[in-house]
C-alpha cells in the first residue's frame, strides 16, 4: 500500500518546482527539500488511507 502513496505523491515535488520557478525562475529548489516534500506528502497520504481503513473496519 505504501508504494502506491509514494508514486501518487510524485505530483507534490512537481508542484513545488513549478511554484519555486514562479518565485525564482533562475534556480531550482535543493534536492533535499524536494525529497523531503515528496516523502512528507507520501506520509500524509498513507496516514489518511490508514485512518480511512480504520473507519471502514470499525
Amino acid at each position: 500500500m505504501m508504494h502506491v502513496d509514494v508514486t501518487e505523491s510524485i505530483n507534490n515535488p512537481i508542484r513545488l518546482v513549478i511554484y519555486w520557478s514562479m518565485i525564482d525562475p533562475t534556480s531550482l529548489p535543493p534536492g533535499s527539500i524536494i525529497l523531503a516534500y515528496w516523502f512528507g506528502g507520501a506520509f500524509l497520504m498513507a496516514a489518511k488511507r490508514l485512518s480511512e481503513y480504520d473507519e471502514i473496519v470499525a
